[in-house]
Formats: C-alpha cells, sequence, structure tokens
C-alpha cells in the first residue's frame, strides 16, 4: 500500500467524512472532517450526529474514539458551545470512566457548509502488531478560568518515537504580547513533562479574534521568547483569526 490513500468521501449516521489514510511503520493514521447529517436540525443535533458518526467510522476502521489523538471543533456561533459540548458528552458518555482525551481545540470559524453549525476535525492512530502508548498531561498554568482548567496535552509513543499534541492552550496577561509569552511557558512546561524542548516542535496553530490589533505584539513576544531559548530555526507557524471559546484571552 502506498504511503497514503487518496481523499475518500464516505456517509456515516448521514454524516460527510472526507478521510485520509497514512500508513507508517507502527500505526496507520487517519485525518478526517466530518460535515452534520443534512437532516439534523441545530447545533446540539448536529453535533450528535457528528459524534455517532465518528464513533461508528473509527469503529468501522478497527479502532475506536480512543484512537483519537486530536479534535477541532469549528463552530458558526460561540453561543451554542454547551448545546454542542452536552451532545458530545451524551455520545461519548461511556468513555466518560476512561482517563483517555484527545488534544481538543474549540474554535469560532463557520464552516464553509452554510447548513452547519459545526464542523470537527480528528487526527486519530490506529496500531498494528505492536501497542501504542497514549499518555495524558495537564498543562500547568496561573490562570483559573475554566477553560485554562481543561488545558492538556497527549503524548502517543511507539518504539523509539514519541510525538505530543496539544491544544487550547492560553496564557495570562493584560495585553498580547504579555499573554504570548505565558502562553508559550505553558506549552513549555507541558513540553517539559514528556521530556522534550521547544527544539522538538514541528508545528505551532495560533488563532486570534483581534488580528490586526494583537499579531504585532505576539510576533515580538514570540520572536524574543524563542531567542531567549536558542531555539533556531523556529517551529513552522500557522497565525489565523478565529474566536476564542474563554473571552479571558486574545489568542
Amino acid at each position: 500500500m502506498s504511503p497514503h490513500s487518496p481523499i475518500e468521501i464516505i456517509q456515516s449516521h448521514g454524516c460527510s467524512i472526507a478521510v485520509r489514510r497514512f500508513e507508517v511503520s507502527k500505526a496507520r493514521e487517519l485525518f478526517f472532517s466530518c460535515q452534520p447529517a443534512e437532516t439534523a436540525e441545530g447545533p446540539g443535533e448536529q453535533a450528535g450526529s457528528i459524534y455517532q458518526a465518528i464513533r461508528a467510522f473509527l469503529e468501522s476502521e478497527g479502532g475506536s474514539y480512543e484512537s483519537v489523538v486530536t479534535e477541532t471543533a469549528f463552530l458558526r456561533d460561540l453561543g451554542d458551545i454547551e448545546q454542542i459540548r452536552s451532545a458530545r458528552a451524551r455520545v461519548l458518555a461511556d468513555n466518560e470512566g476512561s482517563p483517555h482525551r484527545p488534544a481538543r481545540t474549540e474554535i469560532v470559524q463557520p464552516p464553509l457548509n452554510v447548513g452547519a453549525d459545526l464542523e470537527v476535525l480528528i487526527h486519530a492512530v490506529l496500531p498494528k502488531a505492536s501497542p501504542i502508548q497514549i499518555e495524558s498531561f495537564e498543562a500547568v498554568t496561573n490562570c483559573s478560568c475554566s477553560e485554562c482548567a481543561r488545558s492538556h496535552g497527549i503524548s502517543v509513543s511507539a518504539g523509539e518515537e514519541t510525538r505530543l499534541h496539544a491544544g487550547g492552550l492560553y496564557g495570562n496577561g493584560e495585553t498580547a504580547y504579555e499573554q504570548t509569552r505565558a502562553m508559550f511557558e505553558v506549552a513549555e512546561k507541558l513540553l517539559h513533562q514528556v521530556g522534550m524542548e521547544f527544539s522538538d516542535v514541528m508545528r505551532t496553530w495560533i488563532y486570534f479574534p483581534e488580528m490586526e490589533r494583537d499579531y504585532a505584539g505576539f510576533n515580538r513576544a514570540r520572536r524574543e521568547f524563542f531567542e531567549s531559548r536558542g531555539v533556531d530555526p523556529i517551529p513552522a507557524s500557522t497565525g489565523i483569526g478565529a474566536g476564542l471559546v474563554p473571552e479571558e484571552h486574545d489568542l
């Protein structure tokens, strides 16, 4: 089989899933997006259809929800967040006792499908013959908001290779500059728990509700942070406009 397959469109629980499979030495990796069923009305019902489809698809591939390492939800309206989270929790209720928590990011960036209130992007890892070790690490932050309390990373180890995924990391501060420094420090502490440094990081994704206002302060803080750590070249990075779930943070 080739290292990766072409993108395939499949249907599951009325939802449309666009998936690409990658074959690596220890596992098969799935990258897919899931759009809600056209018959589902409202954000709660759409979220329910999506997470049912995700579970069914993973099971058809020989995996389960515990195969998920990253999960990104793109929302049309921040006001829908609690309905979406409640629907997700209902569908995944039998995972409540499981220690498995994928790295999750929730942002306000409307799906291209005008009828969709959300779309979910998934990266899943399905081991081949040998087992894969997955471990969760809590992010260390001095912020007391409820979203920072959720922040964590997930490590995936197979043989001598270990990867760390994280999402929803924020930093305290009055300005974008201060919040950026704090955000990278939170990420650095998370890396240290896994025995890594920022020189091991391949890519960062940064989301801004106010790109024009905050990008200059962010860029200065990021440059100073990496210079102070002697990281050169710095990780590949994408900065993109999107709404955040916590109002306390600017990026």
